[in-house]
C-alpha cells in the first residue's frame, strides 16, 4: 500500500523553483459554512490557444491548493479538471494534520469541514481485508468535498482560471520538456483548446494524466496497481 502525491512535470521554461518565488501568501478565506454548488466560476474558456505560467491538472484539494499558491504569488494559472468543478477531487472523509495547513499558509478546516479529532482509523486493502488500526490518530476528520470547494474558491479569488469538464487529449514536448496540453472542452467535446505553460503540475491522483504521457515521469512514477490501493474508515 502506498500513496502518491501530485508530481511536477519538467517545465517548458524557467526553473520551477522560481515559479513560486515571492513572500508566502496569507489565507484568503475561512472554511465554508455549508454545502455549496461548487466554487466561484471564471468565464468559460473559448477555444483556441492560451498561455499561462502554470497549468495544474486536477482540481481536487492538492491541485486547488497548488493553484492558489501560484496565483497568490502573481502567476497566471489554469486549474483544469475533467469533471464539473463541484465533482472534482475526493468526496469522502479523510484524516488530515493541522500543522500541514499551517505550513502551507492555508486556514485550518472548521465545521462543517472539520467534524472529529483523534479518532480511530481502520485501514483495508484493495480486497476489503483489514490491515491495521491507528487508535487515537493525531488527525482531524475532514470532509474532503467541502475542503476542495473552499480551496477552489481561494484559487479563483486569487486569479486562477478554472477550466472544468476538460478532457486531456494530448501533450506537446520539446525534447524532454512539456510545453503544452490539448483539451477537449465540454461534455460533448464540441471545442478544443491548447494551453501552453512554463510549468505543469500533475495533481490528477493515481490516474497520472500527465505523468504517464511524459517519457521520464512515466518511468519514475508508474501507475498505481490495484494491489497498492487501500481505504480507511
Amino acid at each position: 500500500m502506498r500513496s502518491r502525491p501530485g508530481a511536477v512535470a519538467p517545465p517548458g521554461g524557467r526553473d520551477e523553483s522560481q515559479a513560486a518565488s515571492g513572500p508566502a501568501p496569507r489565507p484568503t478565506t475561512r472554511a465554508v459554512k455549508g454545502v455549496t454548488g461548487g466554487p466561484v466560476r471564471s468565464a468559460p474558456m473559448a477555444g483556441g490557444d492560451r498561455r499561462f505560467d502554470v497549468v495544474v491538472m486536477g482540481a481536487g484539494t492538492a491541485g486547488a491548493a497548488a493553484a492558489w499558491q501560484f496565483a497568490s504569488r502573481g502567476r497566471s494559472v489554469a486549474l483544469v479538471d475533467r469533471r464539473p468543478a463541484h465533482e472534482a477531487g475526493a468526496h469522502w472523509h479523510n484524516g488530515l494534520l493541522d500543522r500541514h495547513f499551517d505550513e502551507a499558509g492555508i486556514a485550518r478546516p472548521e465545521p462543517p469541514e472539520r467534524f472529529g479529532e483523534s479518532v480511530d482509523n481502520h485501514m483495508f486493502n484493495a480486497y476489503g481485508e483489514h490491515v491495521l488500526t491507528l487508535r487515537g490518530a493525531p488527525t482531524v476528520s475532514t470532509d474532503m468535498a467541502l475542503l476542495g470547494a473552499r480551496l477552489r474558491d481561494d484559487a479563483v479569488a486569487a486569479g486562477a482560471e478554472l477550466v472544468d469538464e476538460a478532457g486531456l487529449v494530448g501533450v506537446e514536448l520539446e525534447g524532454r520538456r512539456m510545453t503544452a496540453v490539448t483539451l477537449e472542452l465540454g461534455s460533448g467535446a464540441e471545442r478544443s483548446t491548447t494551453l501552453g505553460a512554463d510549468l505543469f503540475v500533475d495533481a490528477s491522483g493515481w490516474r497520472g494524466v500527465l505523468r504517464r504521457r511524459h517519457p521520464d515521469m512515466a518511468t519514475w512514477c508508474p501507475l498505481v496497481r490495484g494491489s497498492e490501493l487501500c481505504s480507511a474508515v
